[in-house]
């Protein structure tokens, strides 16, 4: 099943928080977050002792608004170790 097809019976929200993926490279954190479009886009994230803020995501929407739903994603994802 494809991600696409996930959301017929989920929503987007539920589904990226269930299948997001973190990891850190050379450039620091960053989140890997599914899209209803069946692509992965990386939001890049900033740690610090007492939070971790999304900063950044490569879709085409944060490029126009600076703004996304992946954006969204990664922080309640990330808001619910850190409170």
């Amino acid at each position: 099943m494809n991600a696409v097809q996930n959301f017929a019976s989920h929503s987007f929200a539920d589904y990226a928080l269930k299948n997001i993926r973190i990891d850190e490279d050379a450039n620091g954190l960053f989140a890997l977050v599914p899209s209803s479009d069946g692509k992965w886009y990386t939001v890049r994230c900033v740690e610090s002792k007492s939070s971790v803020h999304a900063s950044h995501c490569n879709c085409p929407s944060f490029a126009r608004h600076q703004h996304c739903t992946h954006i969204e994603v990664a922080r309640r994802y990330y808001g619910r170790f850190y409170k």
